[in-house]
């Protein structure tokens, strides 16, 4: 009777000893926030792993201008991380390079309903889903309540509320952002009724819609002298805190870097006058991504639904200040009457999804140098667009090759 009390013992021992003693599962995740968003995330990450015994997420974060190009080196090594939270915009290249991991087959429908449409459809490539989408970026007007008491509806009035509050001898200007990059003027671009590509993905960068564009961001510039000559992020920034900037176009990240004395407030991009459109800025959707190298792929993908849950969506909205991809979050009064995230919650909806392709990184510099040109006075709207169109259009034909 004792020898088989021990023996009964014994086995329990080592049950207890394979099944709870057992090494835990180590989920490796790579991002590149900073401030809020960083604390914010890893508020999430600890609420992760205090509720899973047997799976640990543990962070590397990583400069934003390093990310893309540490992944796109690392993860084809096997020395890359499960996952990583990156925008949309090199998806169908880090498709084409063998990183991503599709997850449509562990999505189902209901899943998909947490999210905002436009989202899911910006981690798409070809078909398949490569993510599930964390927050939404996007331009919107940020004003300064000193000289705006009602933001402006149209064009028109933002001009003339811009050129009113323009005072070049105290270095103070009624509009500012980042004039000479194609992020920042891809809203007048759309709005016009311009774009990039057509639905052939060939490029039209010197479409009629994207020669009036840039025609009125020359105005805003050299006619109406609305604004100053060079303008860099940190330019924005330094103006807006001094209250030397009546508005500035930006996206939610601007927010943390507003001081505590500015009041300010967040409206919608105008409609502008020729086309009766609103101004529509790229969205950019970050989301969570899967390594196609990764070991634990199943319990990779429980950490990414963890991360995108309603209850996690709704701190990084309260505490990361970001407007979240999670519908969900959204029926929290906390986010619902927060007086900025709904705001660009609705701009995203009236936005224009970047293009995850390829061929979009051949775009960015031919079109800033072609909008440089331009704002120097250098070559006319149609001059430089063509010159841009006919280079990207060579760069796309020898890629294809």
């Amino acid at each position: 009777m004792k020898k088989m009390l021990i023996m009964f013992l014994v086995i329990i021992f080592l049950f207890i000893d394979t099944n709870l003693f057992a090494d835990k599962i180590e989920i490796v995740l790579w991002h590149a926030y900073r401030g809020k968003e960083k604390a914010a995330l890893e508020k999430v990450r600890d609420n992760f792993n205090k509720t899973h015994s047997n799976i640990q997420v543990k962070f590397l974060q990583v400069p934003f201008d390093a990310l893309a190009d540490k992944i796109t080196a690392a993860v084809p090594r096997g020395k890359g991380p499960d996952l990583f939270i990156f925008a949309q915009d090199r998806i169908g290249d880090w498709v084409e390079k063998g990183i991503l991991e599709p997850i449509g087959i562990w999505v189902n429908e209901e899943m998909r309903k947490q999210f905002m449409p436009i989202a899911l459809n910006a981690l798409t490539y070809e078909d398949a889903l490569y993510g599930l989408p964390t927050a939404l970026k996007c331009l919107a007007l940020i004003y300064n309540k000193k000289f705006i008491k009602k933001p402006p509806e149209t064009t028109d009035e933002l001009i003339e509320l811009a050129k009113k509050f323009t005072v070049p001898s105290k270095n103070q200007f009624g509009l500012v952002y980042e004039n000479g990059l194609t992020y920042y003027n891809a809203c007048w671009f759309y709005g016009f009724g311009g774009g990039i590509f057509d639905k052939n993905v060939n490029p039209i960068i010197d479409s009629p819609g994207n020669v009036k564009a840039l025609k009125f961001i020359y105005a805003l510039l050299r006619k109406y002298k609305v604004m100053p000559e060079e303008i860099t992020s940190s330019l924005v920034t330094t103006l807006f805190n001094t209250n030397k900037a009546a508005m500035v176009l930006s996206g939610p990240w601007f927010l943390a870097e507003i001081q505590d004395n500015i009041d300010y407030g967040v409206a919608l991009l105008p409609v502008i006058k020729e086309t009766n459109q609103r101004a529509k800025p790229f969205l950019t959707v970050e989301g969570i991504m899967m390594s196609a190298l990764s070991k634990h792929k199943k319990e990779a993908f429980e950490v990414m639904k963890f991360f995108t849950s309603k209850d996690s969506a709704i701190i990084m909205a309260t505490e990361g200040r970001q407007p979240v991809a999670n519908l969900l979050a959204y029926k929290d009064p906390r986010v619902a009457n927060d007086p900025y995230i709904p705001v660009f919650k609705k701009q995203a909806e009236m936005s224009v999804p970047m293009p995850n392709f390829p061929e979009m990184r051949m775009v960015w510099t031919p079109f800033d140098i072609a909008i440089g040109k331009v704002l120097n006075n250098s070559a006319t709207p149609e001059e430089a667009l063509k010159e841009a169109n006919e280079k990207v259009k060579k760069d796309i034909e020898l890629y294809r090759q």
